[in-house]
């Protein structure tokens, strides 16, 4: 499990960085580097909660959402306040749960390093 928690120097930091990111380079597939791209839809949920720094203790991470009343399919990226016209969820501000199933190519199976990117998560996360 990875957690992050950001302070107020840090949040202003990754800010400034991630404006500063559209020109940066990003990695690229070559010979030596395949990549997998994760967009599209995503099985979504959000925890009406209040944003605490403490997960919410109805721990999704460990089964699968997709079949549990409220979720939706949620396109990545995208901002989920933007997306729906659901006023709960547009001015939703607190824990929410994205999940995706993928296959992992054999390829990447033997004696590889493999790297988990994310492009637009802020202040909290939790990948498990």
């Amino acid at each position: 499990m990875y957690t992050m928690a950001f302070s107020a120097a840090n949040v202003f930091l990754l800010l400034l960085i991630a404006g500063l990111s559209k020109s940066l380079m990003r990695p690229q597939e070559n010979e030596l580097r395949e990549m997998k791209c994760l967009d599209g839809l995503w099985s979504f949920r959000y925890s009406p909660i209040n944003f605490t720094e403490k997960a919410p203790e109805e721990d999704w991470s460990h089964r699968s959402v997709q079949n549990l009343n409220g979720t939706i399919l949620m396109p990545v990226p995208s901002s989920y306040n933007d997306i729906t016209q659901e006023k709960n969820l547009r001015d939703h501000v607190g824990w929410v749960w994205y999940q995706r199933t993928f296959i992992v190519p054999r390829s990447w199976s033997h004696n590889r390093t493999l790297v988990l990117r994310f492009d637009s998560v802020h202040y909290f996360a939790r990948v498990v």
